[in-house]
């Protein structure tokens, strides 16, 4: 090699090492430093930025990237699925443009006190053959409505699975039942392995968190039953947010370890596609039932027997039972209502695991 050849090829080597130095030096790629995207916008949410997680802060970095923060999406009340695991609650309710509040579901009970009230079909079970006789049913319209926001309301038909679920406005307690009905029910669930969902009120939380407690630690779904009980129908959007709010902080201050309250059942049943879409916005799982007994009256119970005769000829695959923790009958009779169904070969399901 000719010495003019290596001092071209050393001037060139001084140059490039020259220019590489005078550049700064590229960090490597941290998604972290972009915004992180909040678990409803991952999974079909709206993502709408005025909806905050409980405990967690609005990502303020994502919101600038998008431009206007307070424009709702319009994917709302979509066939999505729930969100996550935490509630959000929306300050801004344009998603609700387009929804009559005053609309019922077309096949309303035609009883105008209990217009808006959810009622099930009929389902007959025979108890002799097993054969399920589906009577009637809901409207078509309204069962879609009851899909598209994702609420519950009766199973998968395929599946032999049935759902447990109690309704605590108040606790009873008499001299047969000193730490309250409640309590033997959660007995009973123990002894027989069996997942239910309880859904509370705020009053429930405020007198017998003792028992909300025991729920949670013996692995039972806690729902919201929000904190006044009203008809959720006729109160305003910032009432329905705040009755689920109060009630669900109210949990959280007194159990901290809790998780949201994401099941939320009407009281009342009082539902119609506006509280349904509202519902859903927050990331609750409206739930409704497709059996049930006049059992909350403590001073009226039924009588025992029939009143599970009346519960195995309700029994169907994909039945969710509503049962009012405040009734004796039901204490008296839920093992052998267990019993019976599992003898026919149903599962009892947590509404964790719920299969449309």
């Amino acid at each position: 090699m000719t010495k003019k050849l290596l001092s071209i090829i050393l001037c060139v080597l001084t140059i490039v090492n020259l220019t590489s130095c005078s550049m700064s030096v590229q960090k490597p790629h941290d998604p972290s430093e972009e915004g992180v995207v909040r678990n409803s916008e991952n999974s079909g949410g709206t993502g709408s930025p005025d909806k905050t997680p409980t405990g967690a802060a609005t990502d303020k970095n994502t919101e600038g990237e998008n431009g206007d923060s307070t424009k709702d999406s319009d994917t709302s009340g979509t066939d999505t699925p729930r969100p996550s695991e935490v509630l959000y609650f929306p300050s801004s309710f344009t998603f609700l443009e387009g929804i009559d509040k005053s609309v019922h579901f077309s096949d309303k009970n035609p009883d105008p006190k209990d217009m808006g009230d959810w009622y099930p079909g009929k389902v007959t079970r025979d108890l002799t053959t097993g054969q399920v006789t589906y009577n009637w049913d809901r409207a078509a319209d309204t069962l879609a409505l009851v899909d598209k926001y994702g609420a519950i309301y009766r199973g998968s038909s395929e599946e032999k699975v049935i759902y447990l679920t109690f309704d605590c406005g108040y606790e009873y307690r008499n001299a047969d039942y000193p730490d309250g009905v409640t309590a033997d029910i959660l007995d009973t669930l123990k002894e027989k392995n069996v997942s239910a969902t309880f859904f509370v009120t705020g009053d429930y939380l405020e007198s017998d968190i003792d028992l909300v407690r025991r729920m949670l630690d013996e692995g039972h779904i806690v729902g919201n039953h929000t904190m006044n009980h009203p008809r959720m129908t006729t109160v305003s959007a910032e009432t329905f947010v705040n009755e689920i709010k109060e009630a669900n902080d109210l949990l959280k201050s007194k159990i901290p370890s809790a998780p949201d309250m994401i099941f939320y059942r009407p009281p009342g049943g009082a539902a119609n596609e506006w509280t349904l879409a509202l519902a859903h916005e927050m990331g609750l799982t409206t739930t409704f039932w497709s059996a049930t007994e006049p059992d909350y009256d403590p001073s009226n119970q039924p009588d025992p027997m029939v009143t599970l005769n009346n519960d195995k000829v309700k029994l169907h695959n994909g039945c969710v039972y509503l049962l009012h923790a405040v009734s004796v009958t039901n204490a008296q009779i839920l093992g052998e209502l267990i019993d019976y169904a599992r003898a026919e070969g149903y599962e009892i399901r947590s509404l964790s695991d719920f299969v449309r």
